[in-house]
């Protein structure tokens, strides 16, 4: 009975911090910035920290369209914790697999993102649990009409809202990333400094 008592309470210690370590977490719109995106196959992103993340930064990601004043509950979420070490300003966070089993560089992911080939936006926030952002700290799209809107998001297209060239499955960053924050911001717009695939024409209209 013991041995069953220990099994139920840390599962309910993890959880009291992470929801602790969430409302630590001090990230502004900005503090990240998205590197690559892939909705192809198994899925994938990347982001870059634009600050230095503490110790148990707790990031959420979402694939659901935002009205305004609220996301939609039809699509997924992932939470990213950066675990229990300093990561500098800089660092690159590659998350791979993201639709079924996430594995990720730095810290632990759990849940899943099921990007849709044709069309999909990521929104990163802080808050108290998935769907309810206090603050949005970055999107990337492939196209604009995927986000739903950035109204009441303080997310700025072109800056901190990344939207690639329609039909875009594929987009990796190939700029250098140890650069100033505001450098760094305008080298992920411009799409020159990128590698990006498109699917066929003939398949985005199916």
């Amino acid at each position: 009975m013991k041995d069953l008592k220990i099994l139920f309470i840390l599962p309910v210690l993890l959880t009291i911090t992470i929801v602790i370590d969430c409302n630590k977490t001090n990230l502004e719109t900005g503090d990240i910035a998205f590197t690559s995106y892939n909705s192809k196959h198994e899925d994938s992103f990347s982001f870059v920290t634009l600050k230095d993340l503490t110790p148990n930064t707790t990031i959420y990601f979402t694939d659901s369209e935002w009205n305004g004043t609220r996301f939609g509950i039809k699509e997924n979420d992932l939470i990213w914790n950066s675990g229990g070490t300093f990561i500098p300003s800089n660092t690159e966070i590659k998350f791979t697999r993201i639709k079924h089993k996430p594995k990720v560089n730095f810290g632990l992911a759990l849940g899943s993102l099921n990007l849709n080939i044709k069309g999909d936006a990521i929104f990163a926030y802080i808050g108290e649990t998935v769907k309810q952002p206090n603050k949005f700290i970055a999107a990337v799209s492939n196209d604009y009409k995927q986000y739903g809107t950035l109204i009441n998001t303080q997310l700025e297209e072109g800056n901190t809202a990344i939207t690639y060239p329609k039909n875009t499955y594929l987009a990796h960053f190939k700029g250098n990333l140890k650069t100033s924050k505001s450098n760094l911001l305008k080298m992920l717009s411009d799409f020159s400094n990128y590698q990006l695939d498109q699917i066929h024409t003939e398949l985005a209209n199916k």
